[in-house]
């Protein structure tokens, strides 16, 4: 089952203008939605607590008078102290890639990357390099990329022009809100098919940002819950309980956010039963602090300049997602 998600990011309004910076921006946003924490219930004996060493990360400079001789390790491993040299790999050719588990490695820099394919409506100029027309006509006609018409023949919703989706073969204009639908993307970008009755074969294009609060976004069959992609953003605010299933204005609070901590029963929440996670820290000491969860201003600033982001970006097309759009 998919779990319901909180699609955030920090955006300002005339960022969404300045095409490349946005790319980079949204491309965070993808990796905050699988990030904010909702927190745990703790165990019930202190004997299930297995102490987790945090290691010590440092920086370093490279040996007085090393050479740079490039294709190196840049990071060191002893006992628990993690030192990454950055400066072992050659500047004007390399850089220093760290992996999750700090292990890094000088690799080499490409001067050439791939254009990012754009959707039709979006702005584009055959002068850019950097950016490229990749679906439906695959062509820059007047500024804009061009997409198939209404009726024209298509194999995927992407090809079609803005406000319109792939059914039956057919370029066909996406589904008003409150209509019955069947398809992911035919209700377009301010949408969605939402399934409420698990008897039936069609769904109601459901506007986003619309449901009240304790109203349920999960689809019960049988005994299971079955909650689509996206789903929380149906809900006024934007967030939705993640094991209920329904709207709620908020999470829960972390009382001890930024604090330093041993184990998660040093970092309560404001709901009972839920606490934070005691995440190691990137530090030179090894020392672990109290995460944020999801009801935290943090979080809750976050998903506000989401909004911000949908309300300046409604006319971009619907398959696009939550990524670089600039029709304007």
């Amino acid at each position: 089952n998919k779990q319901v998600r909180d699609k955030m990011e920090v955006f300002s309004f005339h960022i969404l203008r300045k095409g490349f910076l946005l790319l980079l921006l949204s491309n965070v946003l993808m990796k905050l939605v699988s990030a904010a924490p909702e927190g745990t219930s703790l165990p019930t004996t202190k004997e299930t607590y297995e102490e987790v060493k945090c290691p010590q990360i440092r920086c370093a400079k490279k040996p007085e008078n090393a050479p740079v001789l490039g294709n190196l390790d840049c990071t060191t491993h002893k006992n628990s102290v993690i030192t990454l040299v950055p400066d072992m790999c050659n500047p004007v050719k390399e850089f220093c890639r760290v992996n999750q588990s700090f292990n890094g490695n000088c690799q080499e820099k490409s001067g050439f990357t791939n254009p990012m394919l754009l959707f039709p409506g979006s702005k584009c100029d055959d002068y850019k390099s950097e950016f490229a027309c990749g679906y439906g006509k695959r062509e820059c006609d007047k500024g804009n990329c061009a997409g198939f018409n209404e009726t024209d023949h298509c194999a995927f919703s992407r090809d079609c022009k803005n406000r319109f989706y792939c059914s039956d073969g057919k370029c066909t204009r996406t589904i008003a809100s409150g209509d019955n639908c069947s398809g992911p993307h035919s209700c377009g970008r301010t949408a969605r098919c939402w399934f409420k009755n698990p008897d039936s074969l069609t769904g109601e294009c459901t506007s986003l940002f619309t449901l009240l609060n304790d109203t349920s976004i999960a689809t019960v069959l049988g005994n299971e819950q079955i909650v689509q992609e996206d789903a929380n953003l149906l809900c006024v605010s934007g967030y939705a309980h993640p094991t209920l299933h329904r709207c709620v204005f908020e999470g829960p609070k972390s009382k001890n956010k930024g604090r330093e901590c041993q184990d998660d029963r040093d970092c309560p929440s404001t709901q009972d039963g839920i606490y934070a996670e005691c995440k190691c820290g990137y530090n030179d000491g090894g020392k672990k602090y109290c995460d944020l969860l999801s009801g935290d201003d943090e979080w809750k600033a976050v998903r506000t300049k989401f909004k911000d982001y949908y309300d300046a970006t409604t006319d971009c097309h619907g398959v696009a997602g939550w990524t670089f759009c600039d029709t304007h």
